[in-house]
């Protein structure tokens, strides 16, 4: 496939009725690393300030829930030729060298990975989450609640979808997303 860089990414972020402080500060924040993208609007109303500050705005002219506007914005990142998008709700943060660093990962692991998902600080404890992790051996998956290795990264169960890296791989997903 190659080395994937910036200029392959296409990120998505989803908006509903979002505060302009934390809507501008994703979006802003992917605009700074070099990232096109595409803001997906679920709110009732077209919002000026959200289609100001991005590469490209889509209003759905209402909600029509985060699993479908989604996939409009992947929709839209494959007819860029995006190699790979970035999916994120108007609330997430993200550090300045965040994409820097999901592209070292995204360049580092096996073809048959689809997705990446980074380590979620829960603002609300000051903590990073232990999601579950799964390794499989000859008796079949081994689900643990903590991180078995410090490695740069490993395999998780259940990774929430704000912030994971999802390939396209032949710049398809087979024609079927998920809705």
């Amino acid at each position: 496939m190659g080395v994937i860089t910036k200029n392959d990414v296409v990120a998505i972020v989803v908006a509903f009725n979002f505060s302009g402080e934390r809507a501008d500060n994703i979006i802003t924040r992917l605009i700074n690393q070099g990232v096109y993208t595409i803001v997906v609007d679920n709110s009732d109303r077209h919002s000026n300030f959200l289609e100001s500050i991005t590469s490209d705005y889509y209003f759905n002219g209402g909600n029509v829930g985060i699993a479908k506007a989604q996939n409009t914005g992947i929709r839209r990142a494959l007819t860029k030729g995006a190699k790979g998008v970035l999916i994120f709700d108007q609330d997430s943060l993200i550090p300045g060298d965040y994409v820097v660093k999901m592209l070292q990962v995204a360049n580092s692991v096996p073809e048959n990975i689809g997705i990446i998902s980074p380590k979620i600080l829960d603002l609300n404890t000051g903590q990073f989450t232990n999601p579950r992790s799964y390794r499989r051996n000859a008796k079949g998956i081994k689900i643990t609640n903590s991180i078995e290795n410090d490695s740069d990264y490993f395999y998780a169960a259940k990774p929430i979808a704000s912030g994971q890296f999802i390939f396209s791989r032949s710049g398809s997903y087979g024609g079927k997303l998920l809705h």
